[in-house]
């Protein structure tokens, strides 16, 4: 066997011994959020508002759905960048939109969103604070699917020259809750 065989061998074997916890420490939250981070919260919820308006409100013709926010690509953008980064906006429209060229303009793509946080998780909310001053705020989701299920949600948010904005969402399916390895579904700028 050769030295990189052995050395993949090891991480793997290191991998499925060490405790899932340690294996993902992105997982363990800081602390719960108390009323200090509430204004800070507001502020994401207000950024979550745009991007569920930019889902809800559309024109349906036939099957198709087309979000009235965004009937090119840089009026999107326009409209995201009230709430999310330029970095981020860009990712969530190549995830969320594709051009239609019979109608000229964007169309969504039917599939999974994210969860909309409101006023009613700030219980069960908790937070971290990075050194550059964004918030983590992450929470956990459980029985979703099937019994036993558990999905772990974080919004980054920082602060801005225009004010707060969303900087990444990622939805990750606990590693606790199931066997295999940790299943992340991220959309970090690159």
């Amino acid at each position: 066997m050769t030295a990189g065989k052995y050395l993949l061998a090891a991480i793997i074997i290191t991998c499925l011994l060490t405790h899932p916890a340690a294996a993902c420490p992105e997982l363990m939250p800081v602390e719960p959020v108390t009323d200090q981070q509430a204004p800070v919260y507001a502020q994401l919820l207000k950024c979550l508002a745009v991007y569920e308006e930019f889902l809800s409100e559309r024109d349906q013709i036939g099957d198709l759905l087309f979000p009235i926010h965004g009937r090119s690509v840089e009026q999107a953008q326009s409209y995201l960048q009230q709430g999310f980064t330029c970095a981020f906006s860009n990712n969530l429209l190549l995830y969320l939109t594709r051009w239609n060229s019979e109608y000229q303009r964007l169309q969504l793509i039917p599939g999974e969103g994210f969860p909309i946080l409101t006023e009613a998780d700030f219980n069960d909310l908790y937070y971290r604070t990075l050194d550059d001053g964004s918030v983590i705020f992450q929470r956990d989701y459980r029985d979703c699917y099937q019994s036993g299920d558990c999905y772990h949600y974080q919004v980054i948010i920082g602060n801005y020259p225009s004010g707060w904005l969303i900087e990444s969402f990622t939805l990750m399916e606990c590693p606790y809750a199931i066997v295999s390895p940790c299943q992340e579904y991220s959309f970090l700028p690159q």
